[in-house]
Order: structure tokens, then sequence, then C-alpha cells
């Protein structure tokens, strides 16, 4: 499933719209943000009017505002699962299993 740019659209508009809330929620200008997470007043307001913003300044912003907590509570770190530890009898993963190659139709040299 894909998701859909009218639908990317919304969803960073929508962002955008609570980057400032919480901004103006703490009594917080936007150079005041912008100095307390050490980006331009720019950027401060792109990403309040448009959502565009990068990931590392998403991170200074979150933690400028106190929110950095809230990212773990979205995507928490829930570790390998019991079965998965077995399997791999206590080796740590470091990489991807590659994707299973396509047999050719009949062919063999």
């Amino acid at each position: 499933m894909t998701i859909s740019d009218e639908r990317v659209s919304t969803l960073l508009q929508s962002f955008a719209a609570r980057l400032r809330a919480e901004r103006l929620a703490q009594n917080l200008t936007q150079r005041e943000l912008a100095e307390r997470i050490g980006v331009s007043i720019k950027t401060v307001a792109n990403a309040e009017d448009s959502g565009q913003i990068s990931m590392e300044t998403l991170l200074r912003a979150l933690d400028g505002l106190g929110r950095l907590d809230d990212l773990q509570r979205l995507l928490p770190d829930n570790g390998p699962s019991p079965i998965a530890l077995a399997e791999r009898k206590g080796r740590r993963r470091v990489r991807a299993s590659s994707a299973p190659k396509a047999e050719q139709d009949g062919w063999s040299w």
C-alpha cells in the first residue's frame, strides 16, 4: 500500500499546525525556538508553514520543545522477539536478508 501525494500533503500541513500550536502553547517565539534548537528563524517558519523539515531539525525541535520522549512512544524499541532470538541462537542480526533470486525460465548453463 502506498500513500498518495495528497495524503502526504495533508499530513504535513497537520504536522506544521501541531508544531506551531506546541510552540505557542509554550509561549515561545519562532526566534526563541530557533535559538534554542540551533537553526535559523526561516527554518522554523518553513517547518510551521509547510511541514517540510529534515529529520535532524525535527529531532532538534522535539527536544527543544521537551517532546522528544513522544517520539519514543511513537516508535518504541521493542527489540527482537523471543522466537527470533532463539532462531539466531543469541547472534545479533547485522543486516537484512537478501531478496530471493528469481528463477530463470528453464535456462541453465
